[in-house]
């Protein structure tokens, strides 16, 4: 399943209340801040130069996306990030998510179809991932949810250094061989 997480309200263009960054300025700032951290070409000009009013119809486009299968979905969501990110292109455009969706290979009638038809479901869809974003006290991305099989989580939040996943990842695994040879013993 590909995960949403709206960042600006769908009706109001603000951010959620618990957002950390709130005006245009601040994103391209966050933006740059970034690219310098990764090393990844970033071009923050989208928000001073067309600032998206909201990041639902973007959300229920990758979940539109995901009705194709999530190989067409993946591929959707990096040609997004990459028109958004890169090229200053403006992820709450209707015409935007139409041409990425060409791109990326789906069927265009279908995808139309979905956000104009289903659009109820997508929204649907996209209300119930970020319930579950907000029940794993995930309030920002990039994020990161592990799970092992016995239930233990963790939530590693924000860019970080490939050891940090691993270390956790390790953890997770050590806890649940743990508790299986526990529940052996008994």
């Amino acid at each position: 399943t590909c995960r949403t997480l709206p960042i600006l309200d769908r009706l109001n263009s603000i951010p959620d209340h618990e957002a950390r960054v709130y005006t245009p300025e601040e994103m391209a700032g966050q933006w740059r801040e970034i690219s310098a951290i990764t090393g990844v070409a970033i071009d923050p000009g989208l928000w001073t130069d067309d600032p998206p009013q909201s990041t639902w119809p973007a959300c229920l486009a990758v979940k539109a996306a995901e009705r194709q299968g999530l190989t067409l979905c993946a591929q959707f969501l990096k040609i997004l990030r990459a028109n958004i990110m890169q090229k200053r292109r403006n992820g709450s455009r209707r015409e935007v998510l139409a041409e990425v969706a060409h791109e990326a290979g789906l069927d265009i009638d279908r995808f139309q179809h979905d956000l104009t038809y289903n659009r109820d479901d997508l929204e649907q869809e996209v209300a119930d991932d970020k319930r579950h974003a907000e029940a794993n006290c995930v309030d920002r991305t990039p994020a990161l949810l592990i799970k092992n099989d016995t239930g233990d989580k963790t939530l590693i939040v924000g860019l970080r250094d490939y050891s940090l996943f691993r270390q956790a990842a390790q953890t997770l695994l050590a806890e649940q061989r743990e508790r299986e040879e526990r529940l052996a013993r008994l």
